[in-house]
């Protein structure tokens, strides 16, 4: 029996050059299946093959992390590649923005610029064959229906923007999703394209972990 992968179309929160919305498509998971599901899996049959499989995921955990700190990709035959991703690092520029450093002379980069920024992988190409075996899709959708946050202009987003940041100093992504009616995407969206819009009145400044969206001067 073939087994069905979900997926939402979803409305882009901006308009496009002509004007008009752009669509896209979402994968809908059914949930999350945990390593310590894979594990009660196991030992629901056998108990000892359990606790044996745990004690190799930690080994194997451990030799990925050992590996790919020693500069080393770490290849999972039929499965995938795990390989650091380096990138510029983020500064502080005028006003309190955080962006990514640029360069137009190669000389100038140094180790310095330079950080760790994630882990990519690369899935094995038998391993794409093997998951589309016996697989269809279908949408969690009603025939015409599509998801998108509440229908705001850019004009509404920037009126609201406005007053609140004069009021308050600031906004969090918590604070305008919420009062907007958004999603947790189309919100983030909304306020990272505007912060990189130069046109833009909104500025974006990190305090620890969290992003305060404020007015330019």
């Amino acid at each position: 029996m073939a087994t069905k992968i979900k997926y939402g179309i979803h409305r882009n929160p901006i308009l496009n050059e002509e004007g008009k919305y752009t669509y896209q498509v979402r994968l809908e998971p059914s949930g999350t299946f945990k390593l310590e599901d894979f594990i009660d899996k196991l030992k629901s049959t056998d108990r000892a093959l359990g606790r044996q499989a745990e004690t190799i995921i930690q080994l194997l955990k451990q030799e990925v992390t050992s590996q790919l700190q020693d500069n080393m990709r770490f290849r999972l035959n039929g499965i995938g590649t795990f390989q650091m991703k380096v990138g510029f690092k983020h500064q502080e520029g005028g006003r309190g923005r955080i962006g990514k450093t640029h360069f137009t002379d190669p000389e100038a980069i140094t180790a310095d610029a330079v950080e760790v920024t994630g882990v990519s992988f690369i899935p094995d190409p038998s391993f794409i064959r093997l998951l589309k075996q016996d697989m269809t899709v279908e949408s969690v959708m009603e025939t015409g229906v599509v998801g998108h946050s509440a229908n705001h202009s850019e004009q509404e987003i920037l009126d609201f923007l406005y007053q609140y940041i004069k009021t308050h100093g600031s906004i969090t992504r918590q604070t305008f999703t919420t009062a907007m009616g958004l999603t947790k995407y189309m919100g983030q969206k909304w306020l990272d394209d505007l912060a990189k819009d130069p046109q833009s009145p909104i500025y974006k400044e990190k305090d620890g972990r969290v992003f305060f969206y404020k007015l330019k001067d």
